[in-house]
């Protein structure tokens, strides 16, 4: 088993690490087609991202992530609950099953995906 501490900005580019992980975990990273298609260029086919995200956020991160995750070769499988009292906040963790390789022309530079986001190209 390998476990990398660092950001997932750092090692989305880097092809040594391209569809090489079964699960990817983010948290307080940014909205969830962001985390998307900074993370799950990482994942290997059939394998996990897991975004954990406030239950006020969660509508619209699921509706980003329907946008999104086509491009990526993704699909939101399941918006699973937390034990709020575990984590002290109420928490939800969106789970995205990567079906098929990522694009090799994501991810985009962090401005474009803010300026751009994905399924509104």
């Amino acid at each position: 088993m390998v476990v990398l501490n660092e950001r997932v900005e750092i090692l989305a580019k880097d092809k040594r690490f391209r569809d090489s992980f079964h699960v990817a975990v983010c948290r307080a990273l940014g909205t969830v087609d962001v985390v998307a298609e900074l993370a799950l260029p990482l994942v290997m086919s059939h394998g996990w991202l897991l975004v954990q995200k406030s239950k006020r956020q969660v509508t619209q991160e699921v509706k980003l992530a329907s946008r999104a995750l086509p491009y990526l070769g993704g699909r939101l499988a399941e918006v699973a609950s937390t034990f709020g009292e575990a984590l002290g906040k109420d928490h939800v963790v969106l789970v995205v099953e990567k079906l098929s390789p990522t694009a090799m022309c994501y991810p985009r530079p962090i401005p474009q995906m803010r300026r751009r986001p994905l399924g509104t190209l």
